[in-house]
């Protein structure tokens, strides 16, 4: 995964340089997944309290199917940065993914408290909303 010698070498403690490769790894598509969750997780060895990597783990979980770690990594980033609306919309986006509607409309709101008339959290909140509708 990372280059650990001769002049490019990363910094095992430098968290951006981990996290920013999880990005480039998760970017490069399918198969890359895998080294993109490696990187997230060194980054997180060095500050599990880093939203941004917690964010991008979760986004990367959510995109490979991994939809209950997704969550918890979300939750993470909720709890360590809880004024972020990105992360309580796809927070919501996973929930409603797995069933959990009310959840996810409770994270759509929290979404739309912190970047009133955002048109994606409120899409996906309406979203939501016809499909707990539709199970009653």
């Amino acid at each position: 995964m990372a280059n650990t010698k001769g002049p490019f070498a990363l910094n095992p403690t430098d968290v951006d340089t981990h996290s920013n490769l999880g990005v480039l790894e998760a970017a490069r598509g399918r198969g890359k997944s895998e080294s993109a969750l490696s990187a997230f997780r060194h980054a997180l060895v060095t500050d599990p309290n880093n939203a941004d990597t917690l964010f991008n783990l979760a986004n990367c979980l959510a995109s490979i199917g991994r939809l209950d770690e997704a969550i918890t990594e979300y939750q993470r980033s909720v709890r360590v940065a809880p004024s972020k609306p990105e992360v309580r919309n796809n927070l919501g986006i996973t929930l409603a993914r797995v069933g959990r509607l009310d959840e996810a409309i409770e994270q759509f709101n929290s979404a739309l408290i912190l970047r009133p008339n955002w048109e994606e959290a409120l899409q996906n909140r309406d979203h939501a909303e016809r499909l707990r509708r539709q199970r009653h």
